[in-house]
Formats: structure tokens, sequence, C-alpha cells
């Protein structure tokens, strides 16, 4: 069973899917991003492994 997702910050307005990756965007104007992270499309600023998986990707400003 896949873990638990950490509280989301409201109803997603959009989701768009790559081949390794998910974006959604929020009502608040955070979007959140999580997959694979190999070519750096998670967001974080690297391309390191986080696992264990944190529970709650970063939110980022849409500004």
């Amino acid at each position: 069973m896949p873990p638990s997702i950490a509280a989301l910050p409201g109803p997603a307005v959009d989701l768009v899917s790559g081949d390794y990756h998910n974006v959604a965007v929020f009502e608040d104007g955070t979007l959140r991003c999580w997959g694979r992270n190999n070519a750096g499309q998670c967001g974080y600023g690297h391309t390191n492994n986080i696992s264990p998986w944190l529970g709650e990707p970063p939110p980022i400003d849409l500004y």
C-alpha cells in the first residue's frame, strides 16, 4: 500500500503528468511536484534521491 499523503492546501485546479513526475496547481496559487526527480523535475533544486519519501512535497509559488 502506498504511504498516506499529507494534507493538501485545498482543491487542485489543474494537474499535469509527465513520464516520471506530476504537478498539481491549487486554488491558493501554490503547486506541488512529485515523482522521480532524476532531472530535477520535482523542483527541489537538485537531483538527489529523496528516500524515503518525505510525505509532503514543498509548495512552490507561481509568481
